[in-house]
């Protein structure tokens, strides 16, 4: 949506839902009439049009979900946070006030405030640049990822075409220690003690971790930056981003959930067990791991061995990779691979950013729709 305004009535769209006013008479809402016979002229204020803002400046509903992707995208330096300062806690239910300097005359036009966590309804073209937020009490924010844990604020405008002018983040936690801890997802068991189970190597899954608070709040917490998920053996079970397991050989092992406060820890483990199939298309090795590997720099290949463990011929198609940088060439897929036969691919591997970068080549084949070998490095 846009600041659509007809002669002085506006409605204001930063919050997402229009709020039409009289900017003569606030109290007067629009359709209404006052007795303004009594009232000398005065000279009309300031309202803001889709004018001005460049043609592809976004609403904040357009830009909260945007700026979900903060720390990847590079902001001005015509704009500082002064108030948050990256990094800093807030709470659920706070109201933030924000604080920003603007260079003089490097930004053409209004300033806003955008957010998953929170609405900012104010709109600043000139100092000082101050917003207030309430944050949410929600369990999930923007398209539905968890309110706790860290989220970016971003301050949009108009300069030379670029609206995206600086962004901080902030960590929303709660500042008492849970009184409990649970497990949900769809792989823990839904009877009986949680566990999860696999039946291939690179299938995925997520779990959540849901915390309740001594003030009665219930959150999901597996983004807090107070959780730290860890696998006993990540040779059968790597943790990866928000919850999220992807099985790598067979095996079992647990899954370890810490929340640490105060000098404080509370924990919860999950078991898992991985099996895998000894017969159709059977990769060795289940994985491919690539070890510490300089950013932006493709690895030296490794190899996996495609083997058809049925009594019938498989025919194997072009490799799909997805949630990592990675490529692939083969001998595979020119004919198809008659019983007790094997075949090469050969993986290369992109770390883009740093610490562990992981995913998944799924290999589609006539016999089980299709394999997953998954694929993982660090990135240093």
């Amino acid at each position: 949506m846009r600041l659509f305004c007809v002669a002085l009535v506006c409605i204001t769209i930063f919050s997402g839902e229009g709020i039409a006013q009289n900017t003569d008479n606030p109290s007067v809402a629009v359709g209404q009439t006052s007795d303004t016979s009594a009232k000398p002229v005065t000279k009309p204020k300031k309202v803001w049009t889709n004018d001005d803002f460049d043609p592809s400046f976004p609403s904040p509903r357009e830009a909260a979900p945007l700026a979900r992707r903060s720390s990847a995208r590079r902001f001005s330096d015509a704009v500082i946070f002064l108030t948050p300062h990256g990094g800093d806690v807030v709470q659920p239910g706070d109201v933030l006030h924000i604080g920003i300097s603007v260079v003089p005359g490097k930004v053409n036009g209004p300033v806003v405030i955008v957010s998953q966590i929170g609405n900012s309804n104010e709109v600043r073209d000139s100092p000082p640049y101050s917003f207030t937020m309430n944050v949410s009490r929600d369990n999930t924010v923007g398209h539905g990822s968890p309110l706790i844990g860290m989220h970016p604020i971003t301050a949009l405008g108009n300069l030379e075409g670029q609206s995206d002018l600086a962004s901080i983040d902030v960590d929303v936690e709660e500042r008492e220690m849970p009184t409990k801890l649970s497990i949900g997802g769809n792989m823990a068991g839904q009877y009986g003690p949680p566990e999860a189970s696999f039946f291939e190597a690179g299938q995925q899954d997520s779990i959540r971790i849901f915390a309740k608070f001594p003030n009665g709040d219930e959150f999901d917490i597996i983004n807090s930056t107070y959780l730290k998920l860890v696998s006993e053996n990540p040779n059968v079970v790597n943790v990866g981003e928000a919850g999220r397991l992807t099985s790598i050989g067979p095996g079992k092992t647990t899954v370890t959930a810490t929340y640490s406060f105060g000098g404080q820890t509370s924990q919860l483990s999950l078991p898992v067990s991985v099996s895998v199939p000894s017969v159709g298309l059977i990769p060795n090795p289940f994985s491919l791991d690539f070890g510490d590997q300089p950013v932006g720099r493709w690895s030296n290949p490794l190899q996996v061995v495609l083997t058809n463990r049925t009594d019938s011929t498989i025919k194997i198609y072009a490799p799909e990779i997805r949630q990592a940088a990675a490529r692939a060439s083969d001998d595979c897929t020119g004919s198809p691979l008659p019983p007790g036969g094997s075949c090469t691919m050969s993986v290369t591997f992109l770390a883009d950013q740093p610490g562990r970068c992981q995913g998944v080549i799924y290999i589609p084949n006539s016999h089980s729709m299709q394999i997953s070998l998954p694929v993982s490095g660090n990135g240093r």
